[in-house]
């Protein structure tokens, strides 16, 4: 072992020593608050569930907890960092810890809203919520004019599929999108169209990078005289084996 190696081992002996209980709220911290954008990015990959008018809510939801614990008291934490916090003999290490919790929120924060600011579909994620009919009340005028230069397809909406739409449309809790507005086909046939094709669009590039790797297992040298024809039948069979089962 070097001298370098011994007395970086010491080092970090000291400093388990010595900020054992700083350590611990640290790593409390992480678990807690890492959690919600674990969460979101794995609800992005999840494409069975249509996301796109539900997107702009997710990261605003994660924007306002990021600003939240930019500046919270330790007894405005999560539990188990709270209780971390506690056990902290040292004021000083405590407060220490509280003041690296800000800035890392806050730095979260400021990167957010930067990816948001520059984010060239934002304007779309922020107009398909009025595809939600939950999320109607939360716009800010539910008139059509305010989406054409967003949605130009809703110029061929009647004006009064769109009054019906958003005077008397209720949807569940936890009820996808698509299979609502699915059921809305005889009462909105226009509009349900228009909505389908923004509620169904995807929000990451999941499904393109697997049908990357689709392709690259159908299409090896071993198959290259595959017409696209045939690449397309066994890319659908490759897909939709478990309903042919």
């Amino acid at each position: 072992m070097t001298e370098t190696t011994a007395a970086g081992l010491r080092n970090l002996k000291q400093l388990l020593n010595d900020k054992m209980d700083c350590l611990v709220a640290c790593a409390a911290f992480v678990s807690e608050h890492s959690t919600e954008i674990t969460s979101l990015l794995t609800d992005l990959q999840n494409t069975n569930r249509s996301q796109m008018p539900t997107l702009y809510r997710k990261l605003t939801d994660l924007a306002m907890v990021f600003d939240f614990c930019a500046s919270a008291t330790p007894a405005d934490f999560r539990e188990k960092t709270k209780e971390a916090l506690s056990l902290c003999e040292d004021p000083d290490d405590r407060d220490e810890c509280v003041d690296m919790f800000h800035r890392v929120m806050l730095h979260c924060s400021e990167k957010l809203q930067a990816s948001i600011a520059k984010h060239p579909a934002w304007k779309t994620i922020q107009g398909a919520r009025v595809f939600d009919p939950r999320q109607l009340p939360s716009t800010e005028v539910a008139s059509k004019a305010n989406y054409l230069d967003v949605f130009p397809s809703l110029e061929t909406v009647p004006d009064l599929e769109w009054h019906m739409y958003t005077t008397g449309s209720e949807v569940a809790e936890g009820t996808d999108l698509a299979t609502w507005w699915s059921s809305q086909e005889q009462r909105l046939p226009v509009l349900t169209k228009v909505a389908k094709t923004v509620v169904c669009m995807p929000v990451a590039s999941v499904d393109v990078e697997r049908f990357f790797s689709a392709y690259n297992d159908l299409f090896s040298c071993k198959r290259t005289n595959l017409t696209d024809e045939n690449l397309k039948l066994l890319l659908m069979l490759k897909y939709n084996r478990a309903l042919l089962a």
